[in-house]
């Protein structure tokens, strides 16, 4: 369930569409809960979803690195404010 929702989030960060946390498909998620979707099912569709993200990641106008300096400067800045 976690994984299939983590990769479908992965999914639409890679689109631009952000990170959704109230999931489109949680009807589909429940059915991996209860058990009704089969784990042969779930890894069949892995492959599917895993060349989505790639796809979307690749046309995306993400970076393909993060930039460290930036990183940590960043991540102070946010410290220093919660210091305050």
């Amino acid at each position: 369930l976690h994984v299939v929702r983590l990769l479908n989030m992965a999914k639409d960060i890679g689109c631009g569409k952000g990170v959704i946390v109230r999931r489109p498909e949680a009807k589909e998620l429940l059915k991996i809960r209860k058990g009704k979707i089969s784990l042969q099912e779930i890894i069949d569709n892995f492959e599917k979803i895993e060349l989505e993200i790639k796809e979307s990641f690749d046309n995306s106008g993400l970076p393909k690195e993060v930039s460290v300096k930036w990183l940590n400067k960043f991540l102070t800045s946010i410290r220093l404010k919660n210091l305050k």
